[in-house]
């Protein structure tokens, strides 16, 4: 899966790749972010890939927990049966 954002000043794509290995699924991450040069770009830049690393880690560790059969610690909303996968 793949995501593309685009803005004035950056484009930001997301790609989700799953590679079977044989009983076991491994899951890539890719973030790629390209900022014009500049004052904006930078500070977007640095903004971004620091808030962007813990709420990307949060992601994969509520998805690692519920691929494994674990559970997330936050109960679904009622009656659909969904889990949040983020805070």
């Amino acid at each position: 899966m793949v995501l593309a954002i685009g803005a004035f000043h950056v484009t930001e794509t997301w790609a989700i790749v799953l590679h079977d290995l044989g009983g076991r699924t491994r899951m890539l991450f890719r973030l790629r972010v390209l900022c014009r040069p500049g004052l904006l770009g930078l500070i977007y830049l640095l903004l971004s890939q620091s808030a962007g690393y813990f709420s990307v880690r949060k992601q994969m560790t509520t998805i690692k927990a519920l691929a494994e059969g674990g559970t997330s610690r936050w109960p679904s909303p009622a009656g659909t049966g969904a889990v949040p996968l983020a805070d």
